[in-house]
C-alpha cells in the first residue's frame, strides 16, 4: 500500500510542475501575464459594478438617448433608451462572467466523470458512453446551443445549462483518453492487486494526473463559453431585457451602427473581445507550464 502511495505521488510530481516555479514559468510568457491583467480587471468590475457604475444599467432616461461618449456626463455614452453604456457595460461583466464559470462547471462536472467511467471500464459502457458523445460533437456547437436554448425557453439558466451540455463531450474525451491510458500504468496495477476499490482508483490516483489537463481545456473553455453565451443573448435566447448582458447590448445597438451611434455596440464588443482573449492567452500559459518539454528546457 505504501509503495502504490509512493509511485502514484511520483506520478503526480512528474506530471505538474513545482509550486515554487510556477509563477516564475508563467511569468516568462507575456502574453499570458497579459491575459491575467486582462481576467483580473474584468472579475474585479464584476464585484464592484455596483461601485463602478455611474448610473442605473437598466433606468431609460429618453431625452438622454444616442449620446455620444463624454457627453452629459455618459462615459461610453448612452444607447437607443437613453441608458448609460458604461453602467451597463460594467453589469453585464458579472452576467458574462458568472454564466461562463457556470456552462463550463456544467461541462466539467458531467463529461470527466463520464469520461472517466467509459476510460476505466471500456467495453459496452465505454462504447455507449462515447458514442453518445460522438453524436453530441456531430452538431455544430453553436447551433446545439440554440436548439437546446430553444427548447427549454428563453433566459439565462437555459443559455448556461446549453451552452455547458454542448461542451460535454470535449472533456468527456479528453477525460477518457487520459484514463485509457493512465490505468494501464504499474501502480494502478498494484492498486487493483491489493484490493483497492474502484472509486478510490479513480478518484485518489487516476483523476489526479488527469487535472492539469482539464484545467488547461477549462480555462480555454470559459472564453468560449462566454463567446456562446453572449451568442444566444444577441439572439434573444439568453439574458432577457432591460437586464445589461454584452451579447444583448450589441443586439440592441446593431441597427443604429449605419446611422453613426458606433458606441453602443462597440464597448460591450470590446469587452467580450478583452475577456475572451484573457482566457485564451491564460490558457496558453498555463499549457506551456504543464508541457513537460517546455519545464525541461527551463
Amino acid at each position: 500500500m505504501d509503495d502504490l502511495k509512493r509511485k502514484s505521488n511520483q506520478q503526480n510530481t512528474q506530471q505538474a510542475p513545482q509550486r515554487a516555479t510556477v509563477w516564475q514559468t508563467f511569468s516568462r510568457n507575456k502574453l499570458a501575464v497579459i491575459g491575467l491583467i486582462l481576467i483580473l480587471f474584468w472579475v474585479v468590475v464584476a464585484i464592484f459594478a455596483p461601485v463602478l457604475a455611474t448610473h442605473d444599467p437598466n433606468d431609460p432616461i429618453v431625452a438622454e438617448k444616442f449620446m455620444h461618449p463624454g457627453e452629459g456626463g455618459h462615459i461610453l455614452g448612452t444607447d437607443n433608451f437613453g441608458r448609460d453604456i458604461f453602467s451597463r457595460v460594467v453589469y453585464g461583466a458579472r452576467i458574462s462572467i458568472w454564466a461562463g464559470v457556470i456552462s463550463v462547471g456544467i461541462s466539467f462536472c458531467i463529461g470527466v466523470p463520464l469520461g472517466g467511467i467509459a476510460g476505466y471500464y471500456g467495453g459496452a459502457i465505454g462504447n455507449v458512453i462515447m458514442r453518445v458523445m460522438d453524436g453530441l460533437s456531430a452538431f455544430p456547437s453553436l447551433v446545439l446551443a440554440i436548439t437546446l436554448a430553444v427548447s427549454m425557453g428563453r433566459g439565462t439558466v437555459s443559455a448556461m445549462v446549453a451552452v455547458g451540455i454542448v461542451s460535454i463531450p470535449d472533456y468527456a474525451r479528453l477525460m477518457f483518453a487520459q484514463t485509457s491510458s493512465i490505468k494501464a500504468m504499474p501502480y494502478i496495477e498494484a492498486g487493483r492487486a491489493v484490493g483497492l476499490k474502484t472509486s478510490s482508483l479513480i478518484l485518489k490516483h487516476i483523476f489526479p494526473n488527469c487535472l492539469s489537463q482539464l484545467l488547461v481545456r477549462a480555462t480555454l473553455g470559459l472564453g468560449m463559453a462566454i463567446l456562446t453565451v453572449s451568442s444566444l443573448s444577441f439572439l434573444g435566447l439568453g439574458v432577457q431585457p432591460p437586464t445589461a448582458e454584452w451579447g444583448a447590448m450589441i443586439s440592441d445597438g446593431r441597427r443604429y451602427i449605419v446611422s453613426g451611434e458606433w458606441w453602443i455596440t462597440t464597448f460591450p464588443g470590446l469587452a467580450i473581445m478583452t475577456s475572451i482573449l484573457g482566457f485564451n492567452l491564460v490558457g496558453d500559459g498555463v499549457r506551456d507550464i504543464l508541457d513537460p518539454r517546455n519545464r525541461t528546457g527551463s
